[in-house]
């Protein structure tokens, strides 16, 4: 897991990726840096790109997920957001089964089974890892409901 400002997330993709999914993501955070989540989506970047409008939910009704092939890199456009992190190898056993096709499973709630909270904010964002069990779209304040990014990036990097 690595939270933080988009020249940080530069850093680390440079670290943790290989050069050319390195390269794809700089460009990637250096073009949200100055433009709009519509200019977002109409660029074309050598990356696998999940738009949503979502809105924040309360610690019960949030489930933790994971994933085996993807990391992801979830970013906001407005508004706040709180994500849950906890170790898969903490979440216990999953509630809902590992799903091949679409890479995930899910465990219990953040209530129940707790963790770390981050807040994100536009300018910031989160690289979560396959061994990162994680909840997005927590509440962090207030209710949300804001512009979303997800990139899924495949694992073909050390953790």
């Amino acid at each position: 897991m690595k939270l933080g400002t988009y020249k940080e997330l530069m850093a680390f993709a440079s670290s943790k990726f290989q050069a050319s999914t390195a390269n794809e993501l700089k460009k990637f955070l250096t073009f949200i840096a100055t433009h709009s989540y519509n200019e977002a989506l109409s660029q074309n970047f050598a990356l696998d790109i999940r738009p949503g409008n979502v809105t924040t939910k309360a610690p019960a009704k949030t489930r933790y997920e994971a994933h085996k092939k993807a990391w992801d890199l979830q970013i906001i456009f407005s508004g706040k957001e709180a994500i849950g992190v906890l170790p898969v190898s903490n979440a216990g056993k999953p509630v809902i089964n590992y799903d091949e096709a679409k890479d995930i499973e899910f465990y219990g709630t953040v209530e129940k089974l707790g963790g770390e909270v981050y807040t994100l904010c536009p300018g910031n964002g989160i690289f979560l890892a396959p061994c990162d069990a994680h909840a997005p779209c927590l509440i962090a304040d207030t209710s949300d409901t804001h512009n979303k990014l997800v990139v899924k990036i495949p694992v073909t990097c050390e953790m």
